[in-house]
């Protein structure tokens, strides 16, 4: 059986609490993001200007995105 990693964004500060969507694409974020096909570290199309940042008291390192 495989894993499948969690997406980035359920460690992100930006999301919104019970849903799929947050700062960045309050319409919803994006497939290829919660795929982890892509890196949000860095800017996205149409991502408002937001991008992944740590829930406070936390860093990426200690969350493994790379």
């Amino acid at each position: 059986m495989s894993s499948v990693p969690a997406p980035m964004c359920l460690s992100c500060r930006h999301l919104m609490a019970g849903t799929l969507t947050c700062a960045a694409y309050p319409d919803g974020i994006p497939e290829e993001i919660l795929d982890s096909e892509i890196d949000h570290r860095k800017p996205y199309d149409r991502d408002n200007g937001v991008q992944f940042e740590p829930l406070p008291g936390h860093t990426a390192d200690e969350l493994d995105l790379d």
